[in-house]
């Protein structure tokens, strides 16, 4: 391999690095679902602790995994201060034996949030900016001040709730106010994955506060899973299983779908089946249906003839996307799962095995899946590079189809330096934001000692988007002070001596807007039509 001698790597900077390889027409890799047949690149450095050896200190995973074609491998690295005196090598690994393998085209670029800051704000801006000319009356040639301030945004940026924090009487009031001012949309994920524990023990009942504090508000609930797929989340693990209630574990999981179903969905906007498929592959070990071990559909009420012709081969995540579908025919199925575009190890699941997944779940179910989430658990806010994101939500929404919705749905950033934190929080909430694949955006909570990691809180450390110039509260929200018949861009949402709330519709051409339902104060007359 041809070697290159790079400019002296700045420690603690996010470096976003790429390579094209060429996969074989027979490639392993095209078909595996499992990402360790697929080509990894390395990025390692000398171990200062031990004076040798490879540090792994970051890597590349494969995008796309096509036979017979080049595809792109894409990923992030960074090294400390004492890494950085080190050898830094690049490595192709995981190669297939006996696969011809090409590589070309590799490049290591800076990508700092303040390289990536100018980038992602022109792309904000064309994407997310919309030139609105605001027709508010006349005025008799006397120059009116206008004063213009949105107050709620159309595109969703939302957070996980946290149902013990809500009722705690300490915390609880001030946790739900500062939800309300700065989100728009809502996620109950602990309360609908505990409700196994709920279902399990046949004596808790599920646990509506998250979604009834949302209804109130008038926001929209992110559903979650189902059925969990993680093997230690509840006391027990998922030792149950062994012993289920009636007998059968078919009967078990079947009706489990038919109690969430009468719970949730006509109160939630996605619904996942399923959880964490790829990386957590509990079910089809426990019901394989290889043609040795059981099938779901040997409980034959959990596999109606109108919905399962076939009963043979079905397997629990085809059933599980199917029967979902039949139940709640408009709502929206995902595929959530991690290790999408954060930083993984090669063993765990990428984009491409990801995007395979996904495809070959549609074949089994007739296009059930219609949406996917990147869960977008991230760590250190220096493994975070805005190119690497954008490119890689860019490749799903290309490979998966533009019909196909992608969102963030439980971002996180677990980080102790809080100066670190803030930089990856803005620097990957920015690449989500100015990329045209992305739909939504929901956090995996903002408050300290309310959420699974113990150093992704952002109240108390989140000025970057709460504080006075945030993202949340100032730069991506529209406050304009101006005179009548002065034309000024505002982001989509905005609307106000008399008031009256507009809203500007999604949308790229320019727009006019008559604001109606003016509302005066005392003693002044209404303001005359356009």
């Amino acid at each position: 391999m041809r070697r290159r001698t790079l400019d002296p790597v700045e420690a603690g900077a996010p470096y976003h690095v790429t390579a094209n390889v060429w996969l074989a027409p027979n490639s392993a890799c095209a078909l595996a679902i499992d990402n360790s047949l697929c080509p990894y690149l390395a990025v390692t450095t000398d171990d200062p602790a031990s004076g040798g050896g490879n540090l792994l200190v970051g890597g590349g995973n494969l995008v796309t995994a096509q036979a017979g074609a080049w595809n792109v491998i894409s990923g992030v690295f960074f090294m400390t201060p004492e890494q950085a005196l080190g050898t830094l090598r690049l490595e192709i690994t995981h190669l297939t034996q006996g696969e011809a393998v090409c590589v070309d085209d590799v490049a290591v670029v800076r990508s700092t949030l303040e390289d990536f800051r100018p980038a992602s704000d022109a792309a904000i801006d064309a994407l997310r900016k919309r030139d609105v000319q605001l027709n508010i009356g006349q005025t008799g040639g006397v120059a009116e001040p206008v004063h213009i301030a949105q107050t709620r945004r159309a595109f969703p940026i939302g957070s996980v709730l946290n149902p013990g924090t809500m009722i705690d009487p300490v915390n609880g009031p001030q946790y739900k106010a500062f939800f309300s001012k700065y989100f728009n949309y809502c996620a109950d994920e602990y309360a609908m994955v505990t409700a196994w524990e709920t279902f399990i023990n046949d004596k808790l009942p599920f646990d509506h506060t998250v979604v009834n504090f949302c209804d109130t508000l008038d926001m929209p609930t992110r559903g979650h899973t189902i059925m969990g797929e993680l093997s230690d989340t509840f006391n027990g693990g998922w030792d149950v299983f062994t012993t289920p209630m009636d007998g059968t574990m078919q009967a078990q999981l079947h009706e489990r779908v038919l109690l969430w179903m009468g719970q949730y969905k006509d109160r939630v906007v996605d619904i996942e089946p399923l959880n964490e498929m790829l990386n957590s592959r509990l079910w089809p070990k426990i019901l394989p249906c290889d043609g040795v071990g059981p099938c779901i559909c040997d409980y034959a009420p959990a596999c109606p003839d109108d919905i399962f012709p076939v009963k043979e081969g079905v397997s629990v995540h085809a059933w599980a996307f199917k029967l979902a579908a039949s139940l709640a025919p408009a709502d929206r199925l995902v595929v959530n799962e991690y290790c999408v575009t954060g930083f993984c190890q090669p063993e765990q699941s990428n984009l491409s095995s990801f995007v395979k997944f996904v495809k070959n779940l549609n074949v089994e179910t007739g296009g059930a899946v219609t949406g996917v989430a990147d869960q977008g658990h991230y760590n250190l806010g220096a493994n975070t590079a805005g190119p690497d994101t954008l490119l890689k939500l860019a490749s799903i929404k290309e490979q998966l189809g533009a019909d196909m919705d992608l969102w963030i749905s439980e971002f996180d950033l677990d980080d102790p330096d809080p100066i670190s934190k803030a930089d990856g929080y803005e620097h990957a909430l920015r690449a989500f934001f100015a990329s045209p694949a992305v739909s939504g955006i929901v956090l995996w909570g903002f408050w300290q000692g309310a959420q699974w990691r113990k150093d992704a809180y952002l109240v108390n450390q989140g000025e970057r988007l709460f504080g006075i110039n945030g993202l949340l509260t100032k730069q991506w929200m529209t406050t304009v002070d101006a005179v009548v018949g002065t034309p000024y861009t505002v982001y989509y949402g905005a609307g106000g001596r008399c008031q009256a709330q507009f809203e500007v519709p999604v949308g790229a051409a320019p727009i006019a807007i008559t604001p109606a339902g003016w509302k005066c104060t005392a003693g002044l007359p209404p303001v005359p039509a356009v």
